[in-house]
Parts: structure tokens; sequence; C-alpha cells
């Protein structure tokens, strides 16, 4: 919880310093990481073994588990990547700032 937290401070501040009104992840950043995740927990005791877990939805979806330690959590959020969003600036124009 302690990293998305700071995550979004740095997003906070960045947003501010680049005069960010808004800012969204594109669609295929989300859709890579979630592919990412998924493959990882594939091979996790959650996932597989045919049990039932609160992990998953009744649809064997698993979107609550980071398939990994929290070390490597903090890492993925150690710097902010402007190329996986889009923002919109205070002039209302959606410009991709990364």
């Amino acid at each position: 919880m302690e990293a998305e937290i700071d995550y979004a401070v740095k997003m906070i501040r960045l947003m501010k310093r680049l005069g960010l009104t808004s800012i969204a992840v594109r669609p295929d950043a989300q859709h890579a990481y979630r592919k990412w995740v998924q493959k990882r927990l594939a091979k996790t005791t959650w996932n597989s073994g045919g049990c039932d877990s609160w992990y998953l939805t009744e649809d064997g979806f698993n979107a609550t588990m980071f398939p990994g330690f929290a070390a490597t959590f903090q890492k993925l959020l150690g710097d902010i990547d402007l190329h996986d969003y889009v923002a919109t600036r205070s002039s209302d124009e959606v410009t991709a700032v990364g």
C-alpha cells in the first residue's frame, strides 16, 4: 500500500510541475501490464490446482494479488514512465506527454 501511495504522490507532483489537469493510463499499457500479471499468477497456488480461492472471481480471474514480492512491486512503482499515460493540460488539449 505504501508503494502505491508514494507513486500517487509522485504523480501528483509531476502533474503540478508539468501543468497537467488529468492523466490516464493508456489502454495498451494497461493491457500489457494485466497480461504480464496474469501470466505470472497462472503459476501460483492462488490460481492453479483447482481450489476455490477468495482471490478469484466466479470466472476464475485474479484481480487481487501481485505475483511477486513486495520489493518487486515497489521497484515497478519506483519511476513513472510517461509513455504509459495520456494527459490533459489546463488548456484542455489531450496530449501524450511521454
